[in-house]
């Protein structure tokens, strides 16, 4: 794998993921977060392509390059079935956990705005139409 090709991967996948374009859509619009992504696609690009004219492989050590499968991996053999049954196992696993971390974050907002209420601004009158009575924490 070039050494270039390697960095630009490294640069881009924290920089443009689906979360920071969630909430750059949520915050901002989709012209600023279609500016984002491209500007981190050029940066990450430009980035591998000077990684790749400096010729810096020397500078790696050299148990990354040892460390090859020579396209032979053993993986276990699963029946279709049993993939089915572990597949919806590990999905019901991510689904508790998400509604583990929505109810907690349900609940932590819950109570910041109270807090916010009660000791920030007491005299504060009931929201209007839904619209919150003061900002989270």
């Amino acid at each position: 794998m070039p050494l270039g090709t390697t960095f630009s991967f490294l640069i881009a996948s924290p920089l443009i993921n689906e979360v920071a374009l969630v909430l750059l859509l949520g915050m901002f619009g989709w012209k600023i977060s279609l500016i984002y992504v491209f500007s981190g696609l050029i940066i990450a690009i430009l980035s591998g392509i000077i990684i790749g004219k400096m010729k810096v492989e020397n500078l790696v050590e050299s148990f990354v390059y040892k460390n090859t499968v020579n396209g032979k991996i053993d993986l276990p053999k699963m029946a279709w079935l049993n993939r089915f049954v572990y597949a919806k196992n590990y999905t019901l696993d991510i689904i508790k956990k998400f509604g583990r971390i929505l109810l907690s974050v349900s609940v932590s907002e819950l109570l910041s705005m109270a807090m916010c209420r009660l000791i920030f601004w007491p005299n504060m009158p009931a929201p209007i139409n839904g619209t919150p009575c003061c900002l989270p924490f």
